[in-house]
């Protein structure tokens, strides 16, 4: 039986990204940003993060959080 995927449109990335999104311009804020969004619509690969090195994580939620975007 196929696992359901959460259901996330475009206009709900853009109200996140407007709405939601750290107030300063910090990369650190931005890196917290993409993290949560993560955890929050894709939990699976939230979990697979943890395999990665540390170093690399940033961008996999980067990547990740531009994939559940699309």
């Amino acid at each position: 039986m196929a696992k359901k995927l959460p259901t996330v449109t475009a206009s709900d990335c853009r109200a996140a990204s407007t709405s939601t999104r750290p107030s300063g311009t910090g990369s650190d804020e931005h890196h917290a940003f993409c993290k949560d969004f993560v955890q929050k619509h894709d939990y699976e690969a939230y979990l697979v993060s943890q395999l990665y090195p540390i170093g690399k994580r940033n961008g996999y939620f980067a990547i990740k959080a531009f994939y559940v975007c699309l």
